[in-house]
């Protein structure tokens, strides 16, 4: 039933995903190291294609979600995108939120927006490099006490603590497409 609701709300298939942490190792981590060290050990193994995107792409597009959450501030208020929402659409996507965290669900088939669409001609010797440098600098951000924090387009505001869970759900869903072939 919560299933059929997420997914009438625009979250796409509704889907647990593998993650490679349990949650409350995912949340109690101080660093967000183990996603390059991850994407690493999966390019080692040759696992160049997922269900959709490239080992590349998805390394890109990660990048780009980190480097997004440290540009983000708390003064630019929420997207339009939030704000065009009634109050039961928001109340919906922050239960929405709350189970993800909770649970690391992730929802499948949800388009990524441009602002983080990988690029299809990245190399994976420079995604991965984008990638470590991006997870640095937001471990960076989560270690000063004054560093503001900005809006998720869909989830809605988000502290440095929800952020750190929501990127390490979001890799381990992106990861979970290699796991089959390539092992965790």
């Amino acid at each position: 039933m919560a299933q059929q609701s997420l997914v009438s709300f625009g979250f796409g298939e509704a889907t647990r995903s593998n993650p490679l942490l349990r949650p409350e190792q995912q949340t109690l981590s101080p660093s967000l190291r183990w996603i390059p060290d991850h994407a690493r050990g999966l390019a080692s193994a040759n696992a160049h294609r997922g269900k959709t995107w490239s080992l590349a792409e998805v390394c890109d597009h990660l990048a780009l979600a980190f480097e997004t959450t440290v540009r983000g501030s708390i003064e630019e208020g929420p997207p339009r995108r939030w704000e065009a929402l009634g109050w039961f659409q928001r109340a919906m996507r922050g239960c929405a939120k709350q189970y993800m965290l909770a649970t690391g669900w992730f929802p499948n088939g949800v388009s990524a927006p441009a602002s983080v669409a990988p690029s299809s001609s990245v190399s994976i010797k420079d995604a991965l490099s984008r990638l470590e440098d991006a997870a640095a600098a937001f471990d960076r951000k989560c270690s000063s006490p004054r560093s503001t924090w900005g809006y998720h387009s869909l989830l809605g505001k988000m502290s440095g603590r929800t952020w750190r869970r929501f990127h390490s759900i979001h890799a381990a869903h992106h990861f979970s497409f290699f796991k089959d072939e390539h092992g965790p």
